[in-house]
């Protein structure tokens, strides 16, 4: 070895001997490529069925080979109920949007760190811990920094992409083998949230919601059927040409309004069936909307817009118990686990 190349190793061991471990991390990941990849799946809306429940259930908890790809696209279905995605918000901006402050092992507030907070990855962060008790299992990834050494996101995993009780991230959903989050240099970066079989409200819900689905499918298809009345042509004539001149005036009256007719030919519209569709399938509905809000949010009441002001105002403060714990939640793994690692990579 040169002379000169001792000197500078001895000058750089003196450097990193006074240097802090987490500086010596962050500048590592800062010059590799310090991500985790997998591959992620497209989003898939296909219908489904209560025995697509059953086997993103049974493929979930499987306990040797648990994956959560199935569970994860029928969850991504369930969301797009208008009303389900409506309560999981009330409960999750009622977290968001709570006070908080950042105080010392004396109580005393540092406002200069709550400024550091008021970011849009915080409000992502607080979506993410207390999300997990919808979806189940969720892992958070802290690792993008920003010019400043911010933290700039955070991002979720999908669940398709995760073996928690294994705690390791795999690039494709049917890999068996991954990189550990648990341990080693990326267990500072990512954050599990729920047990490693934690299914979420969601689970409960699902038949729920599925129900509901299926009767706003049969509703479409009884409008469809007898929204619109049928119109038929009685003729005396026989002959096939006649036949064919009524069927077609018959299918462009909708767009025409008018029908032409010769002889003793006339249009009949029959009378609609006695049965009260509408009525048959709002309540449907609006049963299982009031379940979706009893389960979510402790009472239909919320979400009713017929309720008493009385009645609000108890279940108001029915409804509290869950935000506290919901706060709660997202106050332990704050202190317990975000915190350290926040100045550990920033």
């Amino acid at each position: 070895m040169k002379f000169t190349d001792k000197i500078t190793a001895a000058i750089e061991r003196v450097i990193l001997s006074r240097v802090k471990s987490s500086s010596i991390f962050a500048e590592y990941y800062n010059r590799t490529d310090k991500k985790l990849s997998y591959q992620r799946q497209a989003t898939s809306f296909i219908a489904k069925e209560v025995e697509d429940w059953k086997r993103a259930v049974m493929s979930a908890t499987d306990p040797y080979t648990p994956r959560r790809g199935d569970l994860m696209r029928f969850y991504q279905n369930m969301r797009l109920d208008n009303h389900l995605s409506s309560v999981i918000d009330t409960r999750i901006l009622r977290v968001q949007r709570s006070s908080f402050k950042f105080v010392d092992a004396n109580g005393n507030e540092n406002p200069l760190l709550h400024a550091l907070f008021d970011r849009p990855w915080f409000e992502d962060l607080v979506r993410l811990v207390v999300g997990k008790n919808f979806q189940g299992t969720t892992l958070i990834e802290m690792i993008d920094l920003d010019t400043n050494g911010e933290l700039a996101r955070v991002t979720e995993i999908p669940q398709s992409n995760f073996i928690a009780d294994k705690g390791i991230i795999i690039f494709n959903e049917w890999d068996q083998t991954g990189i550990s989050y648990i341990d080693g240099v990326y267990q500072d970066y990512y954050l599990q949230v729920g047990n490693d079989f934690e299914l979420g409200m969601f689970n409960e819900l699902a038949m729920i919601v599925l129900a509901k689905k299926l009767g706003l499918g049969s509703w479409m298809n009884y409008i469809s059927k007898f929204g619109v009345p049928s119109i038929f042509a009685v003729t005396d004539r026989l002959d096939s040409t006649r036949a064919d001149q009524l069927a077609e005036m018959l299918s462009n009256f909708q767009q025409s309004g008018y029908i032409i007719l010769q002889g003793n030919e006339k249009v009949e519209i029959p009378n609609q069936t006695q049965a009260d569709g509408h009525k048959s399938f709002l309540s449907l509905n609006d049963v299982c909307n009031n379940e979706i809000g009893k389960r979510v949010l402790g009472s239909a009441s919320m979400t009713d817009e017929k309720s008493f002001v009385g009645s609000v105002q108890v279940h108001e403060r029915l409804l509290k118990d869950r935000y506290e714990t919901d706060k709660l939640l997202f106050k332990y793994y704050f202190n317990t686990f975000i915190r350290q690692r926040l100045a550990k990579i920033s």
